[in-house]
């Protein structure tokens, strides 16, 4: 059964018949089996009939056309108007100051506006600021961004611009506190090294990293030598070091990856990935104890209101879910071997990847795939065929949760699949 929290954001466009036979199937299924998203359904319908029998009213009943006809200035050239321009045409010759004389003058004048124009529009930005995708501050110690191999020392309490694909490495007993665009925090503990990809994407190679990632359509992706951790909004902790990956969660969700696996953890729970494998079931942990050196990872009070104004104008929207689309797919108990994939060819764009995750009728997570452009780019016939791996049993699942989600889109509408089948 789905989980309450996909659920509550569904609800309102499941009201509004916006949803698709299988997001409607998820949904009725969850309402039956959930007292609480039920009562929460029941309560957003009867606030839906209020609003519209309170509103009712002030419904358009009439078409404005002809209000707005009416209202449109007239246009009249009076005949002698025109009679006046056509002599004027005619009797060019006539005239000192006809067109041919004068249109050298008139060139020059129109070159010297549009240049004026040119120079005045011209949009004059830093170049620093438009590659600029976040700031680090240095709270104590040593610490510094690799741009281009070069070391840039960051000053303590001194905000330090990110771009794309620069590094942030702290030495013994340093801090280093992160903002990227989007309204997402990184704290970094001493003796770590992590690699800024983008706003929404990096590679921690090192190191302990907090972090408080803020909602948007695009997920967040932590990358490391073990696995993925993969996260639309939340608060937790990941540690590396040369053979394993420790990932705490604070609030919220995250899914954590290797090769064709994922678990999902949530408040105070953690695992360990060792060798590119789980190592251990997921565990109970008193998160706010094993984070709370984050909490002294603040800068001072004025620096943090120069970090709000320097990205007044980029912080996400909150957006409860990524882009995705989510499939049901009946199997009845049957070993099957594939999941055929169905898709619209003209929705797919050169950059479009996508990562599939399956769970069972309890949504407990079964594996996971990814889907490259490259390889949907290959399949002519709209179709292509994912193998299920060979370790995976089916023999007690009725149904499979097929969710898939876009790596880099931002609209629903442009995601690509039609349908999904299971094949023996």
């Amino acid at each position: 059964m789905a989980r309450c929290s996909q659920i509550e954001h569904e609800l309102q466009a499941y009201l509004d018949g916006e949803l698709s036979r299988s997001k409607e199937l998820i949904v009725e299924e969850h309402l039956s089996a959930c007292a609480h998203c039920k009562r929460e359904f029941e309560h957003l319908r009867k606030s839906n009939a209020y609003l519209y029998e309170t509103l009712s009213p002030y419904k358009l009943n009439e078409s404005l056309d002809e209000h707005i006809m009416k209202k449109l200035p007239e246009i009249d050239i009076s005949y002698n108007q025109t009679h006046q321009i056509t002599l004027r045409v005619k009797h060019q010759d006539k005239n000192p100051y006809s067109f041919p004389n004068i249109f050298p003058y008139l060139a020059l004048t129109a070159m010297t506006i549009l240049g004026v124009f040119i120079f005045v529009s011209w949009p004059h930005r830093d170049i620093t600021e438009t590659q600029r995708i976040g700031v680090a501050i240095n709270i104590g110690g040593d610490s510094s961004i690799i741009e281009n191999n070069i070391n840039n020392f960051i000053k303590e309490n001194n905000i330090t611009p990110i771009k794309n694909d620069n590094y942030i490495e702290t030495q013994k007993n340093a801090l280093v506190y992160s903002y990227l665009k989007g309204n997402s925090v990184l704290k970094l503990a001493e003796s770590t090294r992590i690699r800024i990809l983008d706003e929404r994407t990096v590679n921690l190679e090192k190191g302990k990293v907090f972090f408080d990632i803020g909602k948007d359509k695009k997920v967040f992706r932590v990358n490391t030598p073990q696995g993925t951790v993969t996260v639309f909004g939340t608060r937790f902790q990941v540690e590396v070091d040369s053979s394993r990956i420790l990932t705490t969660v604070s609030k919220g969700e995250v899914t954590v990856e290797t090769i064709n696996q994922f678990v999902v953890l949530r408040e105070n729970q953690q695992i360990l990935l060792e060798n590119n494998t789980f190592a251990s079931e997921i565990n109970k942990c008193d998160s706010e104890k094993i984070t709370e050196w984050a909490n002294e990872v603040k800068p001072p009070d004025r620096i943090m209101q120069k970090v709000a104004t320097y990205f007044s104008n980029t912080n996400s929207l909150l957006i409860i879910a990524p882009v995705s689309q989510i499939f049901v797919v009946p199997i009845q108990q049957k070993e099957v071997s594939t999941l055929e994939l169905l898709w619209d060819k003209q929705k797919v764009t050169n950059n479009s990847n996508f990562t599939i995750y399956a769970s069972d009728d309890e949504l407990k997570p079964l594996f996971r795939y990814k889907l490259t452009n490259n390889i949907l780019s290959s399949s002519f016939e709209g179709k292509i065929n994912i193998p299920i791996p060979t370790d995976i049993s089916l023999r007690n699942v009725k149904l499979l949760h097929i969710e898939i989600i876009s790596d880099d889109l931002d609209d629903s509408s442009f995601m690509p699949f039609t349908k999904v089948f299971a094949k023996n």
